[in-house]
Order: C-alpha cells, then structure tokens, then sequence
C-alpha cells in the first residue's frame, strides 16, 4: 500500500444527527489503495490552528472517494464542521494496518461497535458483503450424524451507543443485509444495556458457527470485549481509538503496550490501529 499526501476537493459535508457529519473527499489515489480499518490524517484547516492533524478512520470507500464519520468535539472537528463542498483539505493516507477479513464464508461475522466506533465498521461491512457475493457459497447438504450443515455468510451488527441520537448510519447496514441490534445506555432505543450485553447473548446462541468478531469503541468497552472472547477459539480483531500527533510511528504518542515477558510498545497508528486480541495489553 502506497501512502498518499494530497490536497482533496470536498465534494460532501452534511450533518447526519446532533454533533455527527458525513464527510465525502474526492481522491482517486487514496481511495485506490485504501482498505477497511484504515484511516487518514487530516489538516482540517488551512494555517497554524489547529496545528496538528486529526486521525479520522474511513467510512466508506469508492473507486474514486473516500467518506468520513466524525463527531464534533474539540476545535479541529468543530473546524472540519464549517468546511463546505468545493473547499479543498489537504489528506495523508491511507495509514495503518487494514481489518483482516474472515476465513470462512460461512457462519456468523459479529461487528461490535460502541459509539464512534461505529467509523470503521461500515467499510468492513461493505466489503465482507461484497466478497460474499463474490465467492462461492458453501454447499448445503442434510446434516447426518456428527456432521453440520454449512450456511451462507451472516453478518450482524452488535451496537451500543449513550441514547438513540448517537445512533447512527443504521440503514446503511440494513441495506447491505446486516442484521442490526442495537442498544443504547438511557434505554432510548433498542434495549437498555451496552453492546458487550450483545456480544454475551450472541456467542450464546450461535456457538461454534462464528467466523471472526470484530470491535472498535472506547478502551474500557474493548476490555470487556477481550474478557468475553477470552479463551474461545473464535479470531478477534480490535480497532483502537488513539489521540494521534503525527500517524506515521515518529511521536509515539499513541504506543500501546505489546503482550510477552519482555515490556515492549507496539505503535497504534502503524502497528494498527487493528491488532490481534493476543497482541495487545489493554
């Protein structure tokens, strides 16, 4: 993969719900390398302030585009909320390490995302539907004796959020044959609890037919992940959110702890943001 710097026209940056913008930049030569998991690190204005750049993961991903779900919090999204179509931002990406995509087409994907982390989940959606698709489908035989029969690809979404408002970009992942469940801390939607709630109920009743579980969401959320899948036989991927300074492994202000005997630091933005359960001490 190719790192990109480019000055990229804003072809869309329109409010979706309170605090949330749908950003869609125009760059042929990002778009083209780029992968699920990865993000870009974004100069969201022109000048010194806000000095750095901000890491935003992808969205989703075109031939010729890239998108961006962000949540105005500090001075570089509430900057990036006032630019307009036709504006241009200077991007350099993609960076990091993309989410690797299931072995089998077969079984159960479970998507666990806990409020932003919803960013980068809708790429890997996308592109775990259309390689479904693309590949053959399991043949389906009559289970005898102490065999299974084998079924199509499903992907589930499993996500949390504070209240119903946080919620969002649900109908893109109906479109693509997601089966949603939702639920949010206030009870405001869906059912009252946190998406790890969801995690427990699913490896309940779909044991032995999950392919892989992917997360993104805050730390504490993530913990609970790895607690759960904790000694099941099950590959999971975890997207961590990081503060970033430079997105390329110089700063090191977003190391993260490896496991092993020896204390050693793996970086999040180019040893990641995507890391193997087993790798990671979080």
């Amino acid at each position: 993969m190719v790192m990109q710097l480019s000055r990229c026209p804003i072809s869309k940056n329109q409010v979706i719900a309170p605090g949330y913008f749908l950003m869609e930049i125009e760059s042929p030569e990002i778009a083209g390398e780029a992968e699920p998991g990865q993000f870009v690190m974004i100069k969201t204005r022109d000048g010194l302030e806000p000095l750095l750049r901000r890491p935003l993961s992808l969205h989703r991903i075109s031939s010729t585009s890239i998108e961006l779900l962000y949540q105005v919090i500090g001075k570089g999204t509430q900057s990036l909320s006032r630019t307009r179509p036709g504006e241009f931002l200077d991007l350099l990406g993609p960076l990091g390490k993309p989410f690797p995509l299931p072995k089998s087409n077969s079984g159960s994907t479970l998507l666990v995302a806990g409020g932003m982390g919803i960013a980068p989940i809708l790429a890997l959606a996308e592109k775990i539907a259309k390689r479904s698709k693309v590949l053959p489908a399991p043949r389906l035989r009559q289970a005898g004796k102490g065999q299974r029969s084998r079924a199509p690809l499903k992907i589930h979404l499993l996500y949390g959020a504070k209240n119903k408002a946080n919620l969002v970009r649900i109908k893109e992942f109906q479109k693509l044959g997601v089966e949603v469940k939702t639920v949010t801390e206030d009870g405001s939607a869906g059912r009252k609890g946190l998406a790890t709630n969801l995690l427990r109920e699913s490896l309940v009743s779909s044991p032995g037919q999950i392919s892989a579980v992917y997360a993104c969401g805050p730390r504490p959320m993530l913990k609970s992940v790895a607690r759960i899948m904790k000694n099941k036989k099950i590959p999971l991927y975890l997207s961590l959110e990081e503060m970033m300074a430079c997105g390329m492994g110089a700063c090191l202000g977003c190391s993260v702890r490896a496991k092993g005997k020896e204390i050693h630091y793996l970086r999040v933005c180019q040893d990641g943001p995507v890391f193997e359960t087993g790798e990671i001490v979080l």
